[in-house]
């Protein structure tokens, strides 16, 4: 993995992130507002140490949007 994104690849991804933020709002009144985890749920489900390496901001879109 690069240490930086280029220019490009910054306005690439910022619109992306800006498309899901909206996507978000727009379907907002459909999210619970409270929380649906069990006390512990999230814990229990992080790795026991971080990773060695870092992902790419693909993976961290994919993780967050599941596309």
């Amino acid at each position: 993995m690069r240490g930086h994104m280029t220019p490009d690849e910054f306005r690439r991804h910022g619109r992306q992130v800006i498309d899901w933020i909206a996507a978000y709002q727009e379907k907002i009144e459909s999210y619970p507002v409270r929380s649906q985890a069990a006390p512990g749920e999230v814990l229990d489900a992080l790795p026991q140490s971080p990773p060695e390496t870092g992902e790419g901001f693909e993976g961290v879109l994919t993780t967050w949007t599941g596309c």
